[in-house]
């Protein structure tokens, strides 16, 4: 089993908040405090690290995060496990889902 939260602080080591992109970090700082941010997760690599990055870096947003995945079912019981996966990840990080 993961420790998704440990992995989370792990990545923000590698990839801290300097390194994030300007234009985004102003997206981010300019976003309204109050707002939920639905983050989209496919499980694959990108989305997946997105969601670690957000955990880390804002911790004071966690509240409001929202995880995403949507289920295309075009890989029958492996999409369906995709779906089961992002929502045990996001539980494991205490996200909504």
């Amino acid at each position: 089993m993961c420790d998704w939260q440990e992995m989370a602080v792990r990545l923000a080591d590698v990839f801290p908040r300097r390194r994030l992109h300007p234009r985004a970090l102003d997206w981010i700082e300019s976003a309204s405090k109050d707002g939920a941010w639905h983050i989209a997760c496919s499980g694959g690599a990108d989305s997946v690290c997105l969601i670690l990055l957000l955990y880390a870096h804002f911790p004071e947003r966690r509240a409001g995060m929202r995880v995403l995945h949507f289920n295309h079912r075009l890989r029958g019981s492996e999409s369906d496990r995709d779906a089961a996966w992002v929502k045990e990840m996001a539980g494991a990080l205490a996200l909504a889902a």
